[in-house]
């Protein structure tokens, strides 16, 4: 194997495991009731208030800028599992290398414009916050994450269980 096939074989398979990444994420987002979704936001926002000790002053900050950034992200993830959905058909489609390599790259742009956007939101955040409230607002973010992770997974687990 060559230099360029051993670092090439690694890259394809992590762009191929974020393209079914968002593309799943793409697909549970659009299939979930928006009312539904629009309950879980609100309980989330109301229980980062709570557990950030926020003041009525600053949770008035919160509110707008919080929601605002949700639903940016919201548009952006959606963009991004439209792209990996069509990265992906055109894998299998036998489409031309160089058709592909414009939709991954295409792709690969849309990321960093979410997490450029995702950290300047932020940075938006950490001034409504003190120092202990954002730290304990970046940790919540990462911990909520891993907790949504966690529950694909196992969600995703038992749906192959039942295939078998």
């Amino acid at each position: 194997m060559n230099h360029l096939t051993k670092k090439a074989v690694p890259a394809f398979i992590v762009l191929g495991l974020m393209v079914f990444a968002f593309a799943k994420a793409g697909a549970q987002d659009e299939s979930a009731d928006p009312s539904i979704k629009g309950r879980i936001s609100e309980m989330r926002k109301a229980k980062i208030v709570k557990f950030l000790e926020l003041t009525p002053e600053q949770a008035a900050k919160f509110s707008p800028v919080y929601d605002r950034q949700q639903e940016q992200q919201r548009t952006m993830k959606k963009d991004i599992a439209s792209k990996a959905k069509a990265l992906n058909k055109l894998t299998r489609s036998g489409s031309a290398d160089q058709e592909i390599a414009a939709k991954a790259e295409d792709l690969r742009t849309a990321i960093r414009k979410m997490w450029q956007q995702s950290d300047a939101d932020m940075n938006e955040i950490k001034s409504v916050l003190t120092t202990k409230q954002y730290a304990r607002y970046v940790a919540f973010e990462i911990q909520f994450r891993e907790a949504l992770q966690k529950a694909a997974l196992k969600r995703a687990g038992r749906g192959m269980k039942n295939r078998r």
